[in-house]
């Protein structure tokens, strides 16, 4: 019954957002909080959600694809994020009609989800959210849409039964992987606290949302996450925040203090804690070795040619080497390892241009805070399709840096002209 409930509001929201032109809260839902609804037609036992799911998601772009396409192609007009993507598909396509597993079931299947949950909506997104109101709704929109996600695992899953100093027992009980659920945390939780530092006064709801989503963040158990959340915050709080930022994250730090020091969130309980300290022995991890091992690969390859999808899988029967960077290297060759370094390297630039930037829209910064977090991710965990999240706020990015490119004297000159009006009436006498 109370999935039937969900189900409902959930359907309600979105169509109130389509009649509204809140467009953007619907593809934030189908992009970021995908197994949502998958996840509440299995409580009533309605399987192939996923399915159903895409098939929505197809329907509403084409609703939607009316959008000014000429702008947004004039908007990433020679960027070179753009071309390292189609520079990798390339490499992608020949090298796997080149591998010698090119037959193998596994490698077209690779290529064909490669397609679908990375790079076709790598595109899309720079055509759906080619303006800032767009973007401002798709981020203001996260929250909501994350305290329902949380909401589900609370009523929909026995948590008695989660031993958080496993995090095994987190996907046996809620069948959930905890790479990609860790993710969807981290955004809601990004989103939520950096919400909270831009509002005047403190929002209730997004510091519920905030602290919900750190609290499952945590149980999931996925240190590179965790990592990636902090860097993020670190480098966002470096360059943004100030005085008036102070009552806010006084009242947000003091919440989750006093969550810690009653124990209603015991830190020494998580595993995810106990995995950061092994780290110290990072030398006799498998994946640490992947990185010799890749490299091998690859100078055996003559430094240029690459294995094909699953290429690492086939030599190694590990599935991939938990790098985008290094599965780029081994399986695509030379053309895929730089198409991957210029996507990672141009869109930290990218970030860092948006978080220093003092008259940035905020929500730029967010998308750029969650990009840091999923770069981390995609270093340690994942392969390509495993990280399709990854190219999806990259596109993000993307459009966010061309649209602050575009917009951003004029919007300058606005905040100019709020802080001194001799401005606004020089230009009017002239």
């Amino acid at each position: 019954m109370i999935a039937i409930v969900f189900i409902s509001f959930i359907l309600v929201a979105l169509t109130a957002s389509l009649v509204n032109k809140k467009s953007s809260y619907i593809l934030s839902f189908f992009l970021v909080y995908t197994p949502l609804l998958p996840t509440l037609l299995r409580q009533i036992g309605i399987e192939g959600g996923s399915l159903l799911t895409r098939y929505l998601f197809l329907i509403f772009v084409l609703v939607i694809i009316k959008r000014n396409w000429n702008f947004s192609i004039t908007l990433i007009k020679n960027n070179i994020v753009i071309y390292a993507i189609i520079l990798l598909i390339t490499s992608m396509i020949v090298f796997n009609i080149l591998s010698d597993n090119s037959l193998d079931p596994l490698v077209n299947e690779f290529q064909f989800y490669s397609f679908a949950y990375c790079f076709v909506p790598f595109f899309l997104i720079i055509f759906l959210l080619n303006s800032p109101k767009f973007l401002i709704d798709f981020v203001n929109s996260i929250p909501y849409w994350g305290i329902l996600f949380v909401s589900v695992f609370i009523l929909f899953f026995d948590f008695q039964s989660i031993d958080y100093g496993d995090r095994f027992t987190f996907v046996q009980v809620t069948g959930f992987d905890t790479i990609a659920s860790s993710r969807i945390f981290a955004i809601s939780l990004i989103a939520s606290f950096i919400l909270i530092l831009k509002k005047k006064k403190l929002n209730i709801y997004l510091l519920i949302s905030a602290i919900l989503s750190l609290l499952f963040l945590l149980i999931a158990g996925q240190r590179g996450t965790l990592i990636g959340v902090v860097l993020g915050f670190t480098i966002f709080g470096y360059f943004n925040l100030s005085k008036k930022n102070l009552p806010s994250m006084f009242i947000s730090i003091s919440a989750l203090i006093l969550l810690f020091y009653f124990r209603i969130i015991d830190l020494s309980s998580f595993q995810v804690f106990e995995r950061l300290y092994e780290l110290e022995n990072y030398k006799e991890f498998d994946r640490f070795q992947d990185y010799f091992t890749t490299w091998e690969i690859f100078k055996n390859n003559s430094f240029w040619a690459g294995e094909g999808s699953y290429g690492y899988f086939f030599i190694t029967e590990r599935d991939y080497p938990h790098n985008i960077l290094l599965e780029s290297m081994v399986d695509y060759g030379l053309l895929g390892f730089i198409s991957m370094l210029s996507i990672i390297s141009i869109g930290l630039y990218y970030s860092i241009y948006l978080l220093r930037g003092k008259s940035i829209i905020y929500e730029y910064k967010i998308i750029a805070n969650i990009w840091i977090m999923l770069l981390v991710s995609v270093l340690v965990s994942g392969n390509i399709v495993n990280n399709a999240i990854f190219f999806i706020f990259t596109g993000i990015l993307v459009i966010s840096r061309a649209l602050t490119k575009a917009y951003e004297p004029a919007r300058k000159l606005r905040l100019q002209k709020a802080k001194n009006p001799t401005i606004s009436l020089l230009n009017t006498t002239t």
